[in-house]
């Protein structure tokens, strides 16, 4: 009887690693969408300096 138990505690455990390493694959995967907002802001930076530029040249236009 006692052996049963110990056998189902053993397993509970690996139960609890297979959660932690699917954890981890979560954080990762958080990580790597860190990374793509990162890379869309840098996106919006830019798109904001070509606006910045268009809005320069339309005020060059006009005092011409």
């Amino acid at each position: 009887m006692k052996r049963n138990t110990r056998r189902g505690s053993a397993e509970r455990g690996t139960g609890s690693a297979e959660m932690g390493r699917g954890s981890a694959e979560m954080g990762r995967g958080n990580a790597e969408m860190g990374t793509g907002s990162a890379e869309k802001g840098r996106g919006s930076a830019e798109k904001g300096k070509g606006s910045a530029e268009k809005g320069r040249g339309s005020a060059e236009k006009g005092s011409s």
